[in-house]
């Protein structure tokens, strides 16, 4: 049977069986059964054919069943008649909990198969027969396969601790980038159940709380005036941030060092949490910066601080809060993926500024030497920030080119002009309209790589908010399954308001389950128009072996019986 199942003979494995059932479950020295051996060479049929027959599914002595070859060998063909198969539930809880190499098949697939997993997935949306347009007519999705690995294999004893991070299935699609299954309607739907059973309150929270030290920061910079004049003069003095004539003041600057001291305590808690793995998230140094800052602009409240280092870090203390702020709203459907791709746009920009920063500079030194007699270019930092300005289509041509050349003040007039018309073909009309271009030539491709990353940010939200939360509680509000009907409102009072105005509904789920079901039965019927001509071949070929052995019995029979004759016939004489 192993060699068989080896070189995929499934008519001699079919002989095999019709005489000795049992030798499907024979192991060899290295406790592969006829299983693991037709899986990890790719023969589909043969793999079907033992898993019809009840061969038992088995770990060899490397912990891997038939279902780890096959995935681990990339067979696809495999792997998709056993999810078909039904006998696919026992294939994919037989895995050991202790084992590296060869872990969850789940998980096994989403490393080297997402396209059988994607399967998977679309055998987990069952529609009713309902029509489309009824308002009865419901799609159920299952998310068992998206769950805790453990909760589907539980063969463990009391005494043993096996632990998996939440999440593990989706945060294996983020981690092996599998945006097409994260994109799946059944993994949306397992989100956003999340996201509306604690998701959304934890994060309105979070920005609340958020909320309490920008707010106050924001009143403070709107409501005081950083500096006062001299001598009823336009020069400006800064002064201090003083708050015994205003008792509103002085709530603010308290409301911003409590809520500032209290994030520094956080972040130091992070930081004990996750060591080094918070030393690389640059969103980390941002809150630090924000704290900071905040403090030394509030610090006036006891003790004595230089007015314009007081006032400096408020600037920076109010514009890095509210960009913070612009990075809560990441977690909401309808902003976030604007605000995502507003970071894509900006991240493409700041690679080909580095880029072209050189041309910049060259130009700006040029101008540098030839129109150093003028103020805006009398230093070379002076120069390559005017250069900059220009860039934007600021050329101040009359002041700083034609005025000068009329009154004789221009030092080199035919080299400064030459370098101006270089400088316009190649900065204001070149460069700006290719940083346009790739900024945003390609937009759709951009929104829908924001809306993958920012299902992928949401992952990341909720592992984070499930590894604190109490397992009671999320044992409580995770579902199995849910029942979805399109045509009827999916929530009412506050949430729908909150739906609304923070999140949408995929239009595309309807037609992208439609197709996946449709793709799922036709894959079914496939397998079963070949299984079912696979069986009627057999019947075939089988009949025609007996056939022909009856016939070669006859014929040995006829041909002794001819050689016996004069035999039998000289005894016969004899004996007479």
């Amino acid at each position: 049977m192993h060699h068989a199942a080896f070189g995929g003979y499934t008519r001699t494995m079919q002989i095999i069986l019709d005489t000795n059932v049992k030798c499907t479950d024979k192991v060899d020295e290295e406790g592969n059964t006829a299983l693991h051996l037709a899986a990890k060479e790719g023969h589909a049929k043969a793999v079907r054919l033992l898993l019809d027959y009840g061969a038992k599914i088995l770990l060899n002595k490397a912990v891997a069943s038939f279902f780890h070859e096959a995935i681990h060998n990339r067979r696809k063909d495999v792997v998709s008649a056993v999810i078909l198969h039904k006998r696919w539930e026992e294939a994919v809880l037989t895995f050991s909990h202790y084992s590296s190499a060869n872990k969850c098949p789940l998980l096994e697939m989403i490393e080297y198969l997402p396209d059988s997993f994607k399967l998977v997935l679309d055998n987990c949306i069952i529609e009713s027969s309902e029509e489309k347009t009824s308002r009865d007519f419901y799609i159920e999705y299952n998310f068992r396969y998206l769950q805790c690995p453990l909760t589907l294999n539980k063969k463990l004893k009391e005494s043993e601790d096996i632990f998996y991070e939440p999440l593990a299935i989706l945060n294996a699609m983020v981690r092996h980038n599998r945006m097409e299954l994260l994109s799946h309607p059944v993994c949306k739907e397992y989100l956003l159940m999340k996201w509306m059973a604690y998701g959304f309150r934890a994060h309105l929270m979070n920005l609340g709380i958020y909320s309490l030290g920008l707010i106050p920061l924001t009143l403070l910079v709107t409501h005081i005036q950083p500096g006062r004049s001299l001598n009823g003069t336009e020069i400006y003095e800064a002064r201090p941030l003083e708050y015994e004539g205003s008792y509103f003041t002085r709530v603010c600057m308290c409301l911003v060092l409590i809520m500032s001291l209290l994030g520094i305590c956080k972040e130091i808690f992070q930081l004990i949490q996750q060591k080094l793995k918070y030393l690389l998230d640059y969103s980390n140094l941002l809150d630090w910066t924000i704290y900071s800052t905040s403090i030394i602009f509030v610090s006036s409240l006891f003790i004595n601080t230089p007015a314009h280092l007081q006032w400096e870090c408020g600037a920076i203390a109010v514009y890095l809060s509210w960009m913070n702020f612009l990075l809560y709203l990441q977690r909401f459907e309808n902003y976030g993926i604007y605000v995502v791709m507003f970071w894509e746009i900006l991240r493409t920009l700041i690679r080909i500024a580095v880029v072209f920063f050189f041309l910049i500079l060259a130009f700006g030194l040029s101008f540098f030497v030839l129109l150093g007699s003028q103020q805006t270019y009398s230093t070379p930092l002076l120069s390559v920030m005017k250069t900059f300005a220009m860039m934007l289509g600021d050329i101040n041509y009359h002041d700083a080119f034609l005025d000068p050349l009329l009154s004789s003040e221009l030092p080199y007039p035919f080299l400064s002009y030459t370098v101006l018309i270089i400088f316009t073909l190649l900065i204001p009309i070149l460069l700006m309209n290719l940083l346009i271009g790739l900024a945003v030539g390609d937009i759709a491709e951009v929104q829908k790589y924001a809306a993958l990353k920012r299902i992928a940010m949401q992952v990341n939200l909720h592992t984070n908010l499930e590894k604190k939360l109490p397992f009671w509680f999320l044992s409580r509000v995770d579902q199995e399954s849910i029942t979805v009907y399109p045509n009827r409102p999916r929530y009412c009072g506050f949430m729908s308001v909150f739906q609304y105005c923070f999140g949408c509904e995929d239009s595309t789920t309807d037609a992208q389950s439609t197709d996946t079901t449709l793709e799922l039965e036709v894959l079914k019927q496939k397998y079963r128009y070949t299984f079912s001509y696979y069986c009627k071949k057999e019947h075939e070929h089988t009949h025609f072996q007996i056939r022909g052995l009856c016939m070669e019995v006859f014929q040995s029979y006829f041909k002794l019986t001819i050689t016996l004759i004069p035999t039998v016939l000289q005894i016969h004489t004899i004996s007479n």
